[in-house]
């Protein structure tokens, strides 16, 4: 990391030596990331489902749109957990807890796209 502050911040590179100063950057670059790809998700992927005639790919689409950014949030998350350097138990709790809550949010997911396959696959009961 020091190295490349130095190379590319010289005049930053004493303020990125700061732990307060980098978690915030790396919580900001993460909340950038989430909102881009939600961002993106949003303008591209829904237009594109919009296009066809069924609407399960809309609700799925809308469904994935906040996990996939909230991931995005708790890598950041984790990955200044990481760059702290924190003692190991401190270290194993926050790991085990941003696991907990990846779990949590695609267990919750998963089970939003069960019901809206099993919902579609009932009103198409007669097909299968």
């Amino acid at each position: 990391m020091e190295k490349i502050t130095s190379i590319a911040l010289p005049p930053l590179s004493g303020l990125l030596q700061m732990p307060a100063v980098r978690a915030a950057t790396i919580l900001a670059g993460a909340f950038l990331a989430a909102f881009l790809v939600r961002f993106i998700f949003t303008n591209l992927f829904m237009a594109l489902t919009k296009k066809t005639k069924s609407d399960i790919d809309d609700r799925i689409a809308h469904s994935l749109r906040n996990p996939i950014a909230f991931s995005f949030i708790l890598i950041g998350l984790a990955w200044i957990v990481v760059d702290l350097e924190l003692k190991a138990s401190i270290t194993y709790v926050a790991m085990s807890s941003l696991k907990s809550i990846a779990v949590i949010i695609w267990g919750t997911a998963a089970m939003r796209l069960g019901d809206i396959i099993l919902e579609a696959l009932s009103r198409n009961a007669e097909k299968y």
